[in-house]
Order: C-alpha cells, then structure tokens, then sequence
C-alpha cells in the first residue's frame, strides 16, 4: 500500500486553433520501483473554442488514460519528475480526441501528501469535425495523497 498515489490536480492550457482548455484531473499510481510509477489518469477537459467571434463553443470531453513517469532526483521533500501519458475521450463527448502529453513534475511535502506543479506540452488529435488538432502548453497544480 506504500507504493500507491493519488493526486488530485487542475491543468490550464495556452490558446492554439482558437481553443483554450482547462482540465480538472485524478491520478492513481503505483510505484514500481523507487523511482519509477505506472499511472491511470482519468479527467474532465472544458474547451471554450472561438472559431468564429460571434459564436462561442464550450465542450466537454471525458477522458480516461494512463502513463509512465520516473522521478529524476530528489533532495529531502522536494521531487522532481519527468513523465508522459496518453488519454483518449470516452462517452458521449462533445470533442472527440486522442491526447499526447509529456512534461515535468515538482513535488513538495513528506510522506504522501505532496503539492505538486506541473508543466508539460500536449498534443491533441481531435476527431471531430470542425475542431483542429491542439498544440499547446499546460500547467498543473495539485495535491497528492
């Protein structure tokens, strides 16, 4: 049980193609090995798209995923990682993507309950019609049990 995780945590994406994203996330983890975690991510992305200027879009996709991630150094309380995942939307979703996510983690706290703050570079592959793909940068901040 000293091996798993769970973080709770809100991303805010960079405008591209009109979109600006913003995403309520929970991970749980597993530690493989002492620095090295497998992880399942499930999340809400809220898109507002502004395409056109006289009609503005909100969309809500439902996303489940997972990824890998290995801690590179830690001094005391504080971690630094690096890490990567692959969500896709499930459901009825009103933007339909696959996404491809790779950044870095900062943990601060003793134990298990850690804030963290992220930054990471997405790429979304939308597959609806009428929404391009995204491209953008993300950053996250969290709390971990």
């Amino acid at each position: 049980m000293d091996r798993l995780y769970l973080q709770l945590g809100l991303a805010v994406g960079t405008k591209h193609n009109d979109i600006t994203p913003m995403e309520p996330t929970v991970e749980v983890g597993y530690f493989v090995l002492r620095k090295l975690y497998l992880f399942g991510s499930y999340s809400g992305l809220y898109a507002h798209y502004d395409k056109d200027e006289n009609i503005r879009k909100y969309t809500l996709s439902q996303n489940l995923g997972g990824g890998l991630g290995y801690t590179l150094f830690n001094t005391g309380n504080m971690y630094f990682d690096l890490n990567g995942k692959i969500t896709s939307s499930v459901g009825s979703s009103d933007w339909k993507f696959v996404c491809y996510d790779i950044g870095v983690k900062y943990r601060i706290g003793s134990g298990k309950q850690k804030i963290h703050f992220g930054l990471s570079y997405r790429h979304i592959n939308s597959r609806t019609a009428g929404i391009d793909n995204y491209n953008g940068v993300f950053g996250t901040i969290g709390f971990g049990f």
